[in-house]
């Protein structure tokens, strides 16, 4: 059984008056706010595992529903403001048998695309389920930006209406390409899908029906902020089915013919949590870090792809220069571990948190993926009152939280003025720049901070002494002094002497450079460290970057650097250590009401 951790009484009439609220929601709030003494350990979780697989636990059963919170928040918000959701294979798009994903092949046959309706309620469709359909490597990058010439960059390029998008919504695709050449796209969700990595959910061919592709112009930055962003017609719709499962999906643009046939791109969105369907955890996906450095049209806000002078905003507006970018790739890695391992999770993006925080306290715990550098104020807000309200919390990765930004436009742009924050016209709390300069560094919510050094030299963590009591140590097989090869880069965080954390912290891994200051010049130690909260909830930081390589359970895949082997790229990036897939395992075990229900050996 679990003991929910008290939520304030003053909640009821706030949460009451939001849309999709109803009294029943608001009756089982009022009940777990009053259901016993209050005391210094309310908000504590006690997790008894539910010894049957596939079924929810009691404990998750008996929890409050979330659904009002839902259907308030993330589902309750118009996807106008650029967040979608994606369908079932079946119920979506023209399942032509014509062509082959990345290229003009043919596709999987009918029977190999799983295209069955599942006519099951939809909390049945659980990431196992999801996980056990027949997958498809059709989603990965089909070539590297430095293995397309120049002159083929842009033959065709497409970005989506939104983020992320509710099951049920709509989703718009603006493609450009030449007027006289056709192009088809493939939809895929990612996940474990037996080692694939994602599965083809449904084909959009209308272009094949005589409406070819329109040659659509890059726009100049502009003058002032140096956004690059494209004012394209919308080409192609896609109604998104209302049984899609949350997760992270990738729209794949393929040409179908011209001199550069086969020539693919993609884009990335999420598809949000159903109201109606229930999970105990939230993933976080950092695509405003993706945006920041995506130098599409020649401007990111870093100057090696901005041509030496960085924008101060940025649109999702516009197509990606790298298919997958290197830095949603962390996150990718994670997404493989929770799936395969079959934890309850759904997905969001990060402008969702942004504008519906209050919807993290639906959940038990929260994870923010790989490289999550980029948040908003609100955000950031956000995760500190989920923690203090009894969420637990993960940070599956480093740098995370580091620069404060603005959205814009309906969250479809943002503003983060970097070495000129004396230029941005606000100059309160919401000025862009380093948390740490407003006044919220990120060792307070996370246990730890650093640099964003981005050093490739890839050192060891070390098992620490303090770790081997602590009960996430079971069974992984680690022993005081071993070590985990190559797992911290290319950035990473440290606990400071001067951000002291609350209750009795314990550092299980930690690297020794001989230096905790804040210099990018100077090696910096490393540290993955959990803490208690006053409410009980439990706080873990991995403290770098490579955290989730280590944990992904294909040790030759790597979405960061997909075009080579892991090791013919680096023999010293880190590959998949069980030691510490089970230390996660542990970990998520205790997030999780009933832990993990589906992942047999």
């Amino acid at each position: 059984m679990v003991e929910e951790s008290v939520r304030s009484k003053a909640l009821v009439p706030l949460i009451a008056g939001l849309p999709g609220w109803n009294r029943k929601h608001t009756d089982v709030l009022e009940k777990h706010d009053s259901g016993g003494p209050q005391n210094e350990n309310a908000g504590s979780r006690t997790v008894t595992r539910s010894p049957f697989r596939h079924l929810p636990s009691l404990a998750a059963a008996n929890r409050w529903s979330r659904r009002g919170w839902l259907k308030a928040g993330l589902g309750g918000v118009v996807a106008t403001s650029g967040c979608l959701s994606v369908s079932d294979d079946s119920s979506t798009g023209d399942d032509s048998d014509d062509e082959d994903p990345g290229s003009t092949d043919q596709p999987p046959e009918d029977d190999e695309r799983d295209d069955e309706s599942d006519e099951s309620d939809i909390d049945d469709r659980s990431v196992v389920i999801e996980n056990e359909r027949e997958g498809h490597d059709g989603w990965q990058p089909q070539q590297s930006p430095s293995e397309r010439p120049a002159d083929v960059t842009h033959q065709i390029d497409g970005y989506t209406s939104s983020t992320s998008v509710e099951p049920g919504g709509t989703l718009e695709f603006a493609v450009s390409t030449d007027s006289e050449w056709r192009y088809r796209i493939d939809v895929y969700r990612l996940g474990w899908y037996d080692g694939a990595g994602g599965r083809l959910v449904t084909t959009l061919q209308a272009s094949e029906e005589g409406t070819k592709g329109q040659r659509q112009p890059v726009p100049d930055p502009d003058s002032d902020t140096g956004r690059v962003a494209c004012d394209w017609e919308y080409t192609d719709t896609l109604e998104v089915p209302d049984d899609w499962l949350s997760g992270l999906y990738v729209a794949r643009f393929v040409l179908l013919d011209g001199p550069v046939e086969g020539t693919s791109t993609a884009h990335p969105f999420v598809v949000r949590p159903h109201p109606d369907r229930e999970a105990t955890g939230l993933v976080q996906l950092p695509l405003a870090t993706a945006q920041a450095y995506n130098g599409w049209g020649g401007k990111s806000l870093y100057d090696h792809t901005s041509n030496g002078t960085p924008a101060n905003e940025v649109s999702h507006d516009r197509p990606y220069v790298n298919e997958i970018t290197f830095h949603l790739g962390y996150a990718v890695h994670l997404l493989r571990f929770l799936e395969r391992e079959g934890y309850d999770v759904a997905y969001a993006c990060d402008y969702d948190v942004h504008r519906a925080p209050d919807v993290l306290e639906a959940y038990d715990a929260i994870i923010s993926a790989g490289h999550d550098e980029y948040w908003s104020r609100e955000q950031r807000l956000a995760f500190e009152r989920a923690r203090d309200n009894g969420v637990n919390l993960g940070f599956l990765g480093s740098n995370i939280a580091y620069w404060q930004i603005r959205y814009d436009d309906d969250g479809r742009s943002y503003v983060c003025y970097k070495d000129t924050v004396e230029d941005d016209p606000i100059q309160d709390e919401r000025r862009t720049g380093l948390f740490r300069d407003v006044g919220l560094p990120e060792c307070e919510l996370q246990g730890v901070m650093g640099w964003g050094a981005g050093l490739y030299n890839f050192p060891d963590y070390e098992v620490t002494v303090e770790a081997m009591d602590h009960p996430w140590m079971t069974n992984t097989g680690f022993e005081a002094g071993d070590t985990i090869e190559a797992v911290i880069g290319p950035e990473w965080d440290w606990i400071r002497d001067d951000c002291p954390l609350p209750g009795d912290p314990t550092n299980f891994f930690h690297h020794e450079a001989g230096s905790s200051d804040l210099d990018i010049h100077k090696p910096a130690d490393a540290d993955a460290v959990t803490y208690t909260a006053p409410s009980g909830a439990t706080v873990f930081s991995a403290g770098t970057l490579a955290y989730t390589r280590a944990i992904d359970p294909d040790p030759d895949w790597d979405i960061s650097w997909p075009y080579v082997r892991v090791k013919a790229y680096a023999p010293t990036i880190a590959t998949p250590d069980e030691r510490l897939q089970q230390f996660t395992r542990n970990m998520l075990d205790g997030y999780f009401p009933g832990g993990n229900s589906s992942f047999e050996q």
